[in-house]
């Protein structure tokens, strides 16, 4: 079976994000067109782009308040996913580097909440909140922000390839 076949929850709820980021770089919105969105792989591979984002994901965090009893329990998960929006404008850009964030940061809340239902993750999801915007100043190398989003999901505990 091909590593792709079948994926866990958590893998396509992050399928999902990245295919709405990755509308952003296809120039199909009228704002911004991205140069880039990447899921780094294990080795990097990446370097900061000017308009490059870059989708991590956080260790997941066990929800027991949402999780149910059964045989067998449905086991609910908050997993936090990392949108971090790299800017590195020319240095004869007349544009503030916050400005360049703020366009950014914007069009990736607007482009991933643009759906019905947008929190749902396509049904494979209980709740999606977009947290605190968090600033990104490197040692002068590109700026940016990260955009944290916490997808709330339930699945079976023997089988977290189905949603509950």
């Amino acid at each position: 079976m091909p590593l792709t076949a079948k994926r866990p929850i958590v893998e396509r709820i992050a399928v999902e994000i990245f295919d709405r980021l990755k509308r952003l770089e296809a120039g199909r919105d009228d704002s911004i067109q991205l140069s880039e969105v990447i899921r780094p792989k294990r080795l990097g591979g990446w370097t900061p782009k000017h308009l490059q984002v870059v989708m991590t994901q956080e260790n997941p965090e066990r929800n027991d308040e949402l999780s149910f009893v059964g045989n067998p329990p449905a086991v609910a998960y908050d997993q936090q996913y990392n949108i971090r929006c790299h800017v590195m404008p020319s240095e004869l850009d007349p544009v503030p580097v916050e400005e360049w964030t703020n366009l950014m940061t914007s069009e990736v809340i607007r482009t991933i909440t643009s759906y019905s239902l947008w929190h749902t993750m396509g049904g494979l999801a209980i709740d999606t909140q977009i947290r605190q915007i968090e600033n990104i100043d490197t040692d002068g190398s590109f700026d940016g922000a990260n955009v944290p989003l916490i997808v709330t999901y339930r699945v079976s505990e023997t089988d977290p390839y189905t949603t509950r």
